[in-house]
């Protein structure tokens, strides 16, 4: 799909990395909310990769992680 040149700058700030600042407190909560549980997911399918990598890991490292984490 391509579109007019005219379009760029509302999809750009659509789909942009930085917050708008203009946002109100519950949607910045709601983001913040967002980030920190899928930061969270992520952190927990690197885990499960890397055990099904190395299935049976027996550092102390690998057992307190998955005791914080579980």
């Amino acid at each position: 799909m391509v579109f007019p040149e005219a379009y760029r700058t509302w999809i750009e700030a659509v789909y942009k990395d930085e917050p708008w600042g203009d946002e109100p407190d519950q949607i910045n909560e709601r983001y913040e909310e967002f980030i920190t549980n899928f930061s969270v997911s992520r952190y927990k399918a690197l885990q499960m990769i890397h055990t099904a990598a190395n299935p049976m890991p027996d550092t102390d490292e690998t057992v307190t992680l998955k005791r914080l984490f579980n």
